[in-house]
């Protein structure tokens, strides 16, 4: 509809670079880059019209937004150099915006500093936008210099720039008064707060594990009708599973309590996620029984557990050492593709101190992660509870193959993988049958 309104203008009226602007904005807000430059050059070619800085800042958001951020900067390079307009700080902003949208922080601020030295003084939009690379990088400090300074250069705060304020702060926990703190400046400021400004406090609660300011965070979004959606029960849930973590909570008080809003997400016909079950999850490891049965959950609700799911049981276990369950989950883990983190493997490794029946899975999932284990055992050798294995083996394998001067890859091999027994424990001495196998792989080179 656009496309022939603009047609039918241009037949009815001289064209205009306001008309040609709007085209090529609407072009690149709907993805289409292409057409957004053809029309450019139409304008430029056929109408003989110069582009404005809008015509060009509607190009940059459109670049930016096709994920093309390194043409967008190309373009603007270009204009630089060829001096026809006046850079401001309309066509840096889509610019920083690309950058965080790539979590391209740094080049964000680069590019923030760049716009400030030689072109433009930062406006409502760039501050609140480096408020927001900030938020992504829990740098409050920054933010509230920012803000300061934004006060100072006479600009009025937009509801963005509070939003983007309190989403930094409401990320630390040292930060949780000055999250309220700016919200009700916000609304001092006559700005309505919506369903996401509440979220994001809700959030800071959850980052604090401060339940009783959750409740009031939700007693106040039902008080104004503002409705709670399923974000909204997840990060609930979340500042509950914090909470387990405050010494001397009552965490049996608190799984009822998540249990109840779960329930409660339920009634309303919200469909649970794997966040949901997760954060429950995480709510109920401080007891087997409830993670028991939040981990029926996961069948009844038709959600397949992923990794996190995993990581956090395995966890749980491997703090109660209960090695055993653990080495359960660890399997299943497995059959499902998915590998423990490089932090919770060690862990796994140390729980399996003076236990060599689990030598081979310890001895797998630290390869897994890229970590050998004889290596890693090193000066620790004892307090893991296999012994010096690295001499024994050097030993073993001097007595069966004296006379050899080096093994082959194959037979290194079959040294290396019948080391080990079934129970993971090392055999004292190798049978006559491997020797032989060995030996023949040596004498005729096998590949």
């Amino acid at each position: 509809e656009a496309e022939k309104t603009f047609e039918l203008f241009l037949e009815m009226f001289p064209p205009s670079v306001s008309a040609y602007t709007t085209m090529v904005a609407i072009y690149s807000d709907a993805g289409k880059i292409d057409e957004a430059l053809q029309c450019v050059e139409d304008m430029q070619k056929v109408a003989n019209l110069s582009p404005n800085i809008w015509t060009y800042t509607a190009i940059t958001k459109g670049l930016v937004n096709a994920g093309r951020l390194d043409e967008a900067f190309d373009l603007v390079s270009s204009l630089e150099k060829s001096d026809i307009i006046k850079l401001d700080q309309v066509i840096f902003a889509p610019l920083i915006q690309g950058c965080l949208e790539k979590d391209q922080v740094p080049r964000a601020w680069e590019t923030f500093d760049y716009m400030r030295r030689y072109h433009a003084e930062p406006d409502e939009v760039t501050f609140s936008l480096m408020m927001k690379a900030c938020a992504m990088r829990e740098e409050a400090e920054k933010a509230q210099n920012l803000f300061h300074e934004m006060i100072q250069s006479r600009l009025i705060p937009t509801e963005v720039t509070y939003l983007s304020l309190i989403a930094c702060c409401a990320k630390r926990d040292d930060y949780f008064s000055e999250t309220f703190a700016y919200f009700e400046m916000m609304k001092s400021e006559g700005f309505v707060p919506d369903r996401k400004v509440y979220n994001t406090l809700l959030e800071a609660c959850a980052v604090k594990g401060d339940i009783p300011k959750a409740n009031e965070v939700i007693a106040e979004m039902k008080q104004k009708k503002l409705g709670v959606d399923l974000v909204t029960y997840n990060i609930y849930l979340k500042a509950i599973a914090k909470a387990q973590k405050i010494p001397n909570t009552n965490k049996k008080n608190n799984i009822t309590f998540a249990f109840k809003i779960f329930d409660e997400l339920l009634t309303k016909n919200f469909q649970p996620t794997i966040i949901t079950l997760n954060t429950l999850l995480n709510v109920c490891v401080f007891s087997e029984v409830e993670m028991k049965k939040c981990l029926e959950l996961f069948q009844e609700h038709n959600i397949p557990k992923d990794r996190v799911t995993y990581l956090i049981v395995i966890r749980k276990f491997l703090k109660s050492k209960n090695i055993d369950l653990a080495c359960k989950f660890i399997t299943q883990m497995k059959k499902e593709n998915m590998t423990l983190d490089g932090k919770l493997a060690v862990e796994f490794a140390h729980a399996c101190h003076a236990k060599p029946e689990y030598f081979s899975l310890v001895d797998t999932i630290m390869k897994e992660n890229g970590i050998d284990l004889l290596s890693f055992m090193g000066s620790s050798e004892e307090a893991f509870g296999l012994g010096p294995i690295r001499e024994q083996k050097a030993r073993e394998r001097n007595r069966v193959f004296k006379g050899f001067d080096q093994l082959s890859p194959e037979a290194e091999r079959l040294w290396e993988n019948h080391l080990v027994n079934c129970q993971g424990c090392l055999l004292t001495y190798a049978s006559d049958p491997l020797i032989k196998k060995i030996k023949f792989a040596i004498k005729h080179s096998l590949p």
